[in-house]
């Protein structure tokens, strides 16, 4: 978008469909910028959820592995 905003509509567009043309331009980096900042926090409260279970069924396993010995 910023190559063809630069060299191929920069010389057919007003003023005013410029600055709309680039205000478009800029909800979409936001919206991309929004989406992996969402994607990111997601990741990571999955990977938090799966090191406590990995973490609880460990210390299960040792449990029950004590509890078999005695």
């Amino acid at each position: 978008m910023l190559v063809v905003g630069e060299t191929l509509l920069e010389e057919r567009m007003s003023a005013v469909l410029s600055l709309l043309y680039w205000l478009v331009c800029l909800v979409f980096t936001l919206l991309a910028i929004g989406a992996a900042l969402l994607d990111a926090r997601v990741l990571r409260q999955e990977a938090r959820d799966e090191h406590r279970a990995l973490f609880e069924s460990t210390l299960s396993k040792i449990e029950r592995e004590r509890a078999d010995r005695n």
